[in-house]
């Protein structure tokens, strides 16, 4: 599997987020989840693009 670029992420961060907005006033709990999961998600590629950065 190939490590995403930083537009791939924007993208998929992009989808997401309009994704939570079309459920977030009917489902708040939910789209609150979704949203914490995808802020995990970047954080912990951010944290892998540092260290790679940091090695080389």
């Amino acid at each position: 599997m190939s490590a995403l670029s930083e537009s791939d992420w924007q993208l998929f961060i992009d989808h997401l987020s309009s994704q939570i907005k079309g459920i977030e006033e009917a489902e708040p709990e939910r789209a609150q989840a979704m949203r914490s999961l995808m802020h995990s998600y970047l954080e912990g590629w951010q944290r892998k693009k540092r260290r790679e950065l940091s090695c080389n």
